[in-house]
């Protein structure tokens, strides 16, 4: 928020599951990363997000990975997973009670 172009706050959250879900391009379903030397499609390295290989082109946007900005995507885990970022301070939140 900038208020006579001084900056006067910032706010960080995290994104709720729909969010996520609604900005994926795919979702990981398979941990096979290749078939036949292409890269498995539901897999990790999914070209829908984007590429790492000057020999591919992003599914998702058509672009090299030159100019690709990576696409992002998510994992449907069986039970919840903390985030290792967050670890120290959940931590710190379990210990007041």
């Amino acid at each position: 928020m900038a208020v006579g172009g001084d900056l006067v706050g910032i706010q960080f959250g995290v994104l709720t599951d729909e969010q996520i879900r609604n900005l994926a391009v795919v979702e990981v379903t398979e941990s096979t990363l290749h078939t036949k030397g292409q890269p498995k499609a539901g897999g990790p390295i999914d070209t829908r997000f984007g590429t790492c290989s000057r020999f591919f082109v992003c599914a998702t946007c058509k672009n090299s990975v030159l100019s690709c900005p990576g696409h992002p995507g998510f994992i449907d885990l069986p039970y919840p997973i903390p985030h290792v970022a967050f670890v120290q301070y959940l931590t710190r939140f379990l210990n007041v009670f």
